[in-house]
């Protein structure tokens, strides 16, 4: 295949776009490269070509399609440019203004149209999967064509929730193109280039597929590796990626005092599923000073739920207590009425009485 590399600047997008992607494109200039052929059938087929941000890093895939999509001659072709995500995950398509999306009679879809084009596309377990077009359609239900001398069959009521009225077809060939083996085929391309760069790019998406991708595969030695890039993920607002990030640091890496320290300096502010995690995932560590006293300053503010395993926790690191963190733990029980109160008092007592 011939690969080329040049320069795509100020994309011309049409209302299909959501926001959010449409300003990341006219923000961005990207460098086109060939991927491979994909092949949906006889008359779907297209180059699947990779869009890299001016630092090449891999950002999406995307795919001219042009192909007809029906042959009574009711429907215009598709001309349109289509856009998935790093893992096969279809994100946006554009069109432009002289190769609008149609329904039948060629009528301009609405923005209504469009919107709920884009829900159906991205229902990768559409109805629409299971069957042919022509078992979509009812014949014993005639639409006559007002441009043309023709007659169709109307949409199946079975099948109008899967559909934009008036554009089965469409949007049938379209779902079968964008969810097809080319999900899988941009899947095992994405596979095949992972580099150390590209693996950091992942990690620093704040994007919870990529994140998980990345943590799937990377080894024991690849977890220390990128220990660096794996800490930031604990304070993510995704309710998922702290977790895969907590999971995904070796022991190797928590036992060394500057991780807990990173870890730990996380603990007061991120959420309580969270906190637990952490607590979960170093219960059979040994605790460094540093990180010891981070989690005694962390618990004013944690829930009564929580102290028993901190305490637990603090009691079976007992020789990390220095003097400031004995210092804490006193006045941790000094403060009467807390709930944490007992417990502090009863762990400063073994500390002070020696093993």
């Amino acid at each position: 295949m011939r690969h080329i590399r040049d320069m795509v600047m100020g994309l011309f997008l049409s209302l299909c776009f959501g926001p959010a992607f449409a300003q990341q494109l006219i923000a961005q200039s990207f460098q086109r490269e060939d991927a491979f052929e994909y092949h949906a059938n006889d008359s779907a087929q297209a180059d699947i070509v990779l869009l890299k941000d001016t630092s090449g890093n891999p950002m999406y895939y995307t795919s001219h399609l042009v192909t007809d999509v029906c042959s009574d001659g009711l429907c215009k072709p598709i001309d349109i440019n289509i856009y998935w995500d790093l893992l096969g995950n279809f994100q946006e398509y554009k069109t432009s203004e002289e190769h609008v999306l149609t329904k039948f009679d060629h009528i301009e879809m609405t923005k209504e149209d469009h919107k709920r084009l884009h829900e159906i596309l991205s229902d990768t377990s559409s109805i629409l999967r299971d069957y042919r077009v022509e078992d979509m359609i009812d014949t014993t239900v005639k639409v006559h064509s007002g441009i043309l001398d023709a007659v169709t069959g109307a949409t199946s009521p079975t099948f109008e929730g899967a559909s934009v009225e008036g554009a089965m077809y469409t949007v049938y060939t379209l779902w079968h193109f964008i969810n097809g083996d080319v999900r899988y085929k941009i899947y095992e391309y994405t596979e095949s280039l992972l580099s150390d760069s590209l693996i950091r790019h992942m990690l620093r998406s704040d994007n919870r597929d990529y994140v998980n991708f990345i943590f799937s595969r990377l080894s024991d030695t690849q977890r220390s590796q990128f220990t660096a890039d794996i800490l930031p993920l604990i304070s993510s607002k995704d309710l998922y990626i702290p977790h895969f990030a907590i999971a995904g640091l070796s022991d190797e890496a928590l036992a060394d005092g500057t991780v807990q320290e990173s870890v730990l300096n996380q603990f007061a502010t991120v959420s309580p599923a969270v906190q637990n995690s952490i607590l979960a995932r170093i219960e059979n560590l040994k605790l460094q000073a540093q990180g010891m006293q981070l989690l005694l300053d962390a618990v004013p503010t944690l829930a009564v739920s929580q102290f028993d395993k901190v305490f637990r926790l603090i009691e079976n690191n007992k020789q990390s207590i220095d003097a400031n963190a004995l210092k804490s733990l006193n006045a941790l029980a000094m403060q009467q009425g807390k709930p944490f109160a007992n417990d502090a008092k009863r762990v400063a007592g073994k500390v002070s009485s020696g093993p």
